[in-house]
């Protein structure tokens, strides 16, 4: 399954960027997602399929990075004045 280990736990120490104390590690030994799309589970049906199956590369052109990089800051740079706003 899946287990829990608390942040303060020794040896199991998490730390993410922008939270200043030491956060929960959650390991998962199985395939959670695999075992939910074959038992076609949160709404999953046979059409369904990921987008890219595991260890398969995709390729993006730089312009097409360069788009999404830009409409992201433009994204962001609204959701910023809102909260400012608010």
């Amino acid at each position: 399954g899946m287990w829990q280990h608390h942040g303060d736990a020794r040896g199991f120490v998490g730390r993410v960027d922008g939270i200043s104390v030491p956060v929960d590690i959650n390991a998962c030994y199985r395939d959670y997602p695999e075992i939910i799309r074959a038992n076609l589970l949160n709404g999953w049906t046979h059409e369904d399929t990921p987008d890219a199956s595991e260890g398969e590369m995709l390729s993006v052109s730089t312009a097409e990075l360069t788009d999404l990089r830009d409409s992201l800051s433009v994204v962001l740079s609204r959701i910023t004045k809102m909260l400012k706003v608010t």
